[in-house]
């Protein structure tokens, strides 16, 4: 299928990095041209970055760049990293506000994956530093202590965690963001034993979850609520990845296998991928979150979905 993305924010920012990462895989021109087209259009048009959720197609940026070494590309990395670094606000322990004066779960994909792969790049530990305080600092205030699982999101003026929800694609921005970042992050880095630590806590806690399906729940410890695609998908990704590199347990591999057929069930024939639920805001209760729409085909879920197949 087609995918249209007419906006640089973050469900086109996960889309073109499966079109990247597939392009990777497969060797077909296609998929680098359609990402090289659309970056490109945008820097014609002048890039606005603001809000975290912009850094997200940095992403795709980079890896042009990593393959062409044409300047604009880079260009485009020190614009979204400026803003991370200098313009974005900011909770008192330096934690990348989302909305208001609360962290959220998905900012740690659109933003700390990017900054690692940008510290490759340059060689700079400026931006893997920045990757790992944000997960770090994230883990602190969304991580429950007793399993692992990440909440939604946390207020810095209430101090709470808000409506207190596991939310299931956040789980999975959170892996994924973990995963990523292991992979780039220079094997002496002083603080990568404590990522590798909240992501393998994580990856126990979720997987205690996953439903006889091989799927998880779109608040991951609420059985009764709707199986959800996107947060399978993403699990599944960060569970691979995972085994791959010997991070984790080569045990959690039936569960990556799972999820993997799971999701495969839930993709048309024209490679059009279902029961991805819509953009998610921080719900006002855990039962809200049952309510969020998952029947259309959603630019997120396509992404997901090349990302699983690259790593499998």
């Amino acid at each position: 299928m087609r995918m249209d993305l007419p906006r640089w924010s973050w469900d086109t920012g996960v889309a073109v990095y499966g079109l990247m990462r597939a392009w990777e895989k497969t060797g077909d021109e296609r998929y680098l041209e359609f990402v090289r087209d659309w970056v490109d259009g945008y820097i014609e048009r002048g890039i606005a970055v603001q809000h975290v959720n912009h850094v997200a197609p940095g992403l795709a940026a980079l890896m042009l760049y990593e393959e062409t070494r044409e300047r604009r590309y880079l260009d485009v990395a020190y614009q979204l990293a400026g803003y991370v670094l200098n313009q974005a606000p900011r909770t008192g322990d330096g934690g990348l506000i989302h909305r208001d004066d609360q962290l959220w779960v998905d900012t740690l994909f659109m933003v700390a994956p990017f900054m690692a792969r940008l510290g490759k790049a340059t060689g700079d530990d400026l931006f893997y530093d920045e990757a790992v305080h944000q997960i770090i600092i994230h883990a602190k205030h969304l991580r429950d202590p007793s399993t692992g699982v990440f909440y939604h999101a946390w207020d810095q003026s209430e101090g709470s965690n808000m409506s207190a929800a596991f939310w299931g694609r956040g789980n999975g921005w959170a892996a994924m963001a973990c995963a990523e970042v292991l992979e780039l992050l220079p094997k002496n880095h002083p603080r990568r034993r404590q990522v590798l630590d909240i992501f393998a806590r994580q990856i126990e806690g979720l997987v205690g979850l996953q439903d006889a399906s091989g799927m998880w729940h779109t608040v991951v410890d609420r059985p009764e609520f709707y199986l959800e695609t996107s947060a399978t998908i993403a699990i599944g990704y960060a569970l691979r990845k995972a085994i791959r590199h010997k991070w984790i347990s080569a045990r959690y591999s039936s569960a990556a296998d799972k999820a993997l057929e799971a999701v495969k069930a839930r993709v048309a024939a024209d490679g059009s991928v279902g029961g991805v639920s819509a953009g998610t805001d921080v719900q006002p209760s855990v039962e809200s979150y049952n309510s969020i729409p998952h029947e259309d085909i959603r630019a997120w879920g396509q992404g997901f979905y090349l990302l699983l197949l690259a790593e499998f």
